[in-house]
Formats: structure tokens, sequence, C-alpha cells
């Protein structure tokens, strides 16, 4: 079982490259329609996914509750596609989620700013100008999203396995490069510790949705902690229920 965590820049072919990638592998490709449908079945809103999605959310908007209950969902969906093995994840915060996880392989997808708007003028028939806003636009956008959600610098090479420039090479090959390298760190090994791992993780998320977003018990706060399928709470309430 592996998972690949791709994150993108704008025009830097990160969809191409995960379809071709999940065609070269056999692998489930979890993209945003995906994660959407899996969000919803947690009641999650279209107004709070197109608030939030890779987006960098106002002030007003980074200090609500609504901001926190998408984050927590968000990982938790992560979290269970993750489990089920075998998945491109294309993303959403993806590869700082599962950090720490072993099997997976977090990449990093950039281009040239000449070449990504090239292309951007190429889809949306805009001159250069035009093209840079919309580019410049999306880059503040998924680095607000990583840095106010997961306190990351989306730009930082060391958080990733493996950057790739897709200025230089096709979706194609970038597939096969990501492909080779997933094949090389895979063992039998961390695929069973990192099974282990996203069971727990799950798990821990799983009760403090529960407590926090379903039932709604007021928390001072409240921390669990799972190992091997048993949970431990700890916290500060102020209600018997």
């Amino acid at each position: 079982m592996s998972i690949i965590c791709i994150t993108r820049e704008l025009a830097a072919m990160g969809e191409e490259t995960a379809r071709a990638l999940a065609e070269k592998s056999g692998y489930r490709y979890v993209e945003k329609i995906n994660i959407e449908s899996r969000l919803a079945e947690y009641d999650v809103g279209p107004q709070e996914m197109e608030r939030y999605d890779e987006k960098k959310p106002g002030l007003w908007a980074s200090l609500s509750e609504s901001r926190e209950r998408y984050l927590h969902f968000l990982k938790l969906v992560i979290l269970e596609e993750a489990s089920k093995g075998n998945c491109i994840i294309l993303g959403r915060g993806g590869g700082t989620i599962l950090k720490g996880v072993p099997n997976v392989l977090s990449v990093r997808l950039t281009s040239p700013m000449e070449v990504r708007i090239a292309r951007i003028k190429s889809v949306y028939s805009c001159d250069d100008k035009s093209a840079a806003q919309i580019i410049r636009r999306s880059d503040s956008d998924r680095e607000g999203f990583h840095r106010v959600f997961f306190d990351v610098d989306w730009k930082d090479p060391p958080q990733y396995d493996l950057v790739l420039n897709t200025g230089k090479i096709s979706p194609a090959e970038a597939a096969t490069v990501i492909d080779k390298l997933r094949a090389r760190i895979s063992t039998e090994n961390e695929e069973k510790l990192a099974q282990k791992k996203l069971i727990d993780m799950t798990l821990q998320a799983k009760i403090l949705g529960e407590i926090l977003f379903v039932r709604k018990i007021p928390v001072h706060t409240v921390q669990v902690s799972v190992e091997s399928g048993k949970a431990v709470l700890y916290g500060v309430v102020s209600s018997h229920e």
C-alpha cells in the first residue's frame, strides 16, 4: 500500500500528471470532486467548500468555527481515502496531513513563470498580463491555504520527497519518474506500519469530530491519543455531558 500526494502550482500540469500516474500505476486518483463528495457526507456544505478549498481565508473566516470544522473533516476524508491504500491524492494539503505516515510519497510540481503564462493564455485566451494575474492569485491562495490551515511554507522544497519541473518534461514523463521512486521506496514492512498508523489516525479524527462537531459537547480543551486501536482522552470540560 502506497499513497502519493501531489502538490502543484497552477499550470504546472498537476491534474494531467496525476491522471497519467493513475493510468501507469493502477492507483485510484482522488481529486477535487471525490473529496467534495466525501465532505458532503459529513454535512460540509458547498459554501464552506467554496470558501476554503485551497484558498486563503479572510480574517474573520480564518477565526470562525466553520474553518475548524472544514479542516477537521478535510483531514478525516484524506485519512479515510489513504486508509483504502494505493491512491494518488491531488492537493488539499494531503502531504502535510499524512506527514509521518510510512509509504507516503510527497511530490511538488512546478514550472517557470513564462511557461505557466503561456499555458494559461492558451486555456483562457487572454494576454500576458491577465495570465500573470490569474497565476499570482492562485499562488497566493494556495500559499495562504497551507499557511493558515497547516502552518507550513507551501514552496519549501525539504518538506517534499520529490520536486519536478514540468516546464521541461511531459506529464507522462513526470508520472514515470514518480512511479519509479514509489516502487523504489515502498516496502512490505512500511506498508504494514502505514496501515496501522492510518487506522489509529482515522480513529483519533473520528473521536474528535464526534465530540466537537457532531455532539458539540462544551469542551475547553480536549486531546485524543490512539495507539493500536486504543484511545485515551484527556482535557477539560464544562458540563457533565
